[in-house]
């Protein structure tokens, strides 16, 4: 028997879990409402449950992505090595001392620019704590770290601006009191 036969009493406890949270008003905002990717995995690392936001933005029924292995979402079928790097990941999740880890992951997709996702695993555990499976949180973080570029760039060249220019140029405080001269 595996864990992910609904009989095995990890998979049960898991199961009353996403039942809990989707009749609790508050834990089914805090996750299934959430606008970020949230899903609950089981220690093989099948979905069990997925938010609203996750099947919306993904544009696919939830029927494909609950009750498989994570890995095989058609997101990633390009890429061969993102089992083992997954299950990597679970394993590293369940021997952390804070039972997280965060970490950031570049996706690859066909005909669309490239996700980067900022990832968070964390082991789910039961009364007795012992692991019974994952929530995995993840957000693209591409546009804010293509903002920062951007906003560094915008900065640069003002600077060389500020620099070159062949007029007196001050920059003044709030207050009226000078900060810089070129």
């Amino acid at each position: 028997s595996t864990t992910t036969d609904p009989s095995f009493p990890t998979q049960a406890e898991l199961r009353e879990l996403v039942d809990e949270v989707t009749g609790n008003p508050l834990s089914r905002q805090l996750f299934f409402d959430a606008a970020r990717f949230r899903a609950i995995i089981d220690l093989d690392g099948v979905v069990v449950a997925l938010n609203d936001f996750a099947t919306e933005q993904r544009g696919v029924d939830i029927e494909q992505l609950v009750g498989r292995p994570f890995w095989t979402d058609p997101i990633f079928a390009g890429d061969p090595l993102w089992e083992g790097r997954m299950r990597s990941r679970f394993a590293e999740a369940l021997t952390s001392p804070t039972d997280t880890i965060e970490y950031e992951e570049r996706v690859d997709l066909e005909e669309e620019a490239p996700l980067l996702l900022r990832v968070r695993i964390a082991v789910v555990r039961n009364r007795e704590q012992v692991p019974i499976g994952f929530v995995l949180d993840s957000q693209d973080v591409g546009r804010e770290h293509r903002s920062r570029a951007l906003v560094r760039e915008q900065q640069r060249l003002l600077h060389v601006v500020f620099e070159r220019t062949f007029q007196l140029v001050a920059i003044l405080d709030a207050t009226g009191r000078i900060i810089d001269v070129n």
